[in-house]
């Protein structure tokens, strides 16, 4: 497992949470990680994803979707 892939939870929340830019910088993290992760986690962050984009401001709302494809 790389070891960005130990702290992605981490980045998925300070995706979800932080600015469109900080947003960016966590994407960038979790598309050099997200190839070492199982099915199962794959799963609870792209739920976690889906969930928060309801209300979200539409660039970081494309923005995630976007990482839901990766």
């Amino acid at each position: 497992m790389q070891e960005a892939a130990r702290y992605l939870d981490t980045f998925v929340e300070v995706a979800l949470k932080g600015d469109y830019a900080t947003a960016i910088e966590a994407f960038t993290v979790i598309e050099v990680a997200v190839g070492d992760l199982g099915q199962d986690q794959r799963e609870k962050h792209v739920k976690a994803i889906k969930s928060s984009l309801p209300g979200m401001d539409e660039h970081k709302k494309n923005l995630l979707k976007e990482l839901i494809r990766v």
